[in-house]
């Protein structure tokens, strides 16, 4: 072999050896910048995940401030109980987890995931429901110790989950006061009609519900199916460290239970919100009266300026 000939072959082997230390140098820096201060790998979709986290968790706090809403006397031992019990709070020991669950925001299959956790179970022979049975075993009310309250309240992982405060007026307003077939809601329904038309007895209007939600000299009582997020959750006093949007619940929840340990559950068909109520529905249901989403924008601001929703425009 001539001098000319190993020093090619000498310089294909050194370039060969550059080409791949610079690639395996690379993925190390790679793997390294994809691992987080807790050792999980994370990819493209989580990192996007998490910083939408972020941006969520900012939007709140700035607005926790803004509004004045900040505070910590709750968490207090002697406060445990005082708290709780307005709240909407239900806990898994084993995952060390709580969760603020909201009714018309996919609440009752949280419920199921939170029931499957524990291994309990809804005994449907003995009149049971998910709702019945988690309100019975995982709720976080003043049954319990103080101590323990705040003990959870302080060390658990919080979730929240919000959806469009408008969306979920509607929804509520579908499923209570609609189409109800319970006794208590349909009387609310015909009070409510009769509030703003004395001519019948049929049931309320979306116009008219929007207006009784919206007139505070006429609610005393707020059912928790429109209850204000703020009055449900405290978002400003617990430190959430999970803020989930139901519009896009089904990438954001499997995140979270996975994070968690909670693998291998399967979320059940028919919770997207894309098969529920929409905006395309609350188009027909306001006949084009724009100034009905002024009226849920007034009566839920709070919420909307917590969870960085815009102010309705369907």
């Amino acid at each position: 072999m001539t001098r000319q000939q190993v020093a090619i072959t000498l310089s294909i082997v050194l370039l060969s050896f550059i080409f791949v230390y610079m690639n395996v140098s690379t993925d190390l820096q790679l793997d390294d910048a994809a691992i987080t201060e807790t050792g999980i790998p994370v990819k493209k979709a989580q990192q996007k995940f998490e910083n939408v986290q972020s941006r969520r968790k900012k939007v709140l706090w700035r607005a926790c401030k803004r509004l004045k809403l900040s505070s910590n006397t709750f968490l207090g031992i002697h406060n445990a109980h005082r708290l709780v019990d307005k709240l909407n709070l239900y806990y898994s020991d084993k995952y060390k987890v709580i969760a603020c669950l909201i009714p018309k925001i996919g609440s009752t299959n949280f419920k199921k995931i939170l029931l499957s956790t524990e291994n309990m179970t809804v005994d449907k022979s003995l009149g049971q429901t998910v709702v019945s049975t988690a309100r019975e075993q995982l709720k976080l009310d003043g049954r319990m110790n103080s101590s323990e309250i705040s003990w959870r309240l302080k060390k658990y992982t919080k979730i929240v989950t919000v959806r469009d405060p408008l969306i979920r007026v509607l929804s509520a307003y579908r499923n209570k006061i609609e189409n109800s077939s319970n006794p208590y809601y349909r009387n609310i329904s015909r009070n409510i009609h009769a509030v703003y038309d004395n001519s019948s007895s049929s049931f309320a209007s979306f116009e008219e519900f929007v207006n009784f939600i919206s007139d505070r000299n006429l609610i005393k009582h707020v059912d928790v199916h429109w209850k204000q997020y703020n009055n449900l959750c405290l978002p400003c006093v617990l430190k959430y460290d999970f803020i989930l949007h139901l519009e896009s619940i089904d990438d954001e929840l499997p995140r979270v239970l996975k994070l968690l340990g909670i693998e291998g559950y399967i979320l059940p068909p028919g919770h997207r919100p894309s098969k529920h109520t929409s905006y395309d529905v609350v188009k027909r249901y306001s006949r084009n009266k724009t100034w009905l989403f002024r009226s849920v924008y007034n009566a839920y601001h709070i919420d909307y300026q917590l969870f960085g929703y815009p102010l309705p425009n369907v």
